[in-house]
């Protein structure tokens, strides 16, 4: 997917602890029909949050197949906080390359936390890695602009006060 296609709601979003260990049924839930649950099961214990509107931008599309095609990711519903999540399934290496995949599967820019992706001997310089790299430019991008903006707006304000100031 091009990265000006992709929604910016996570650009911000960082890793949240959630101790899987425990809860399922409860505090958390695999969202979607499968048989073994071993392989959808979180190995660690971070969910990366998706927005709030997930299951309404995913309305009509089979979030089995979504999750199949990303890599050592699963999606949970955590029931305690009333939202989805990425989790990983795997654990070990920096799967940061696996955590902006899905989101961009989802349909999202893959938060910043995880755009300083690493060299990983095995990455293929192919059209998925470029594309991933583009939405990773594209969060950084939007963040910088909105961070700049923010900037010069303060910057005016405090120009504004030093006349009112006695």
């Amino acid at each position: 997917m091009k990265a000006n296609k992709l929604c910016a709601d996570v650009i911000d979003e960082k890793p949240v602890c959630f101790d899987f260990s425990k809860g399922f049924g409860k505090a958390w839930e695999i969202p979607f029909e499968h048989k073994d649950s071993d392989e959808y099961c979180p190995m660690t214990n971070y969910a990366y949050l998706l927005p709030e509107e997930f299951k309404k931008d995913v309305d009509g599309k089979d979030i089995k197949k979504l999750v199949d095609e990303c890599s050592g990711i699963t999606l949970v519903y955590l029931i305690c906080l009333e939202r989805y999540a990425l989790a990983l399934t795997g654990c070990g290496m920096d799967h940061s390359w696996e955590i902006c995949e899905a989101y961009v599967n989802f349909g999202y820019l893959p938060p910043i936390y995880f755009c300083d992706l690493p060299e990983l001997a095995g990455i293929k310089p192919d059209e998925k890695t470029q594309g991933l790299i583009d939405a990773c430019k594209k969060s950084l991008e939007i963040s910088s602009t909105y961070n700049y903006c923010l900037k010069e707006r303060l910057d005016s304000m405090k120009n504004n006060l030093k006349g009112v100031m006695i």
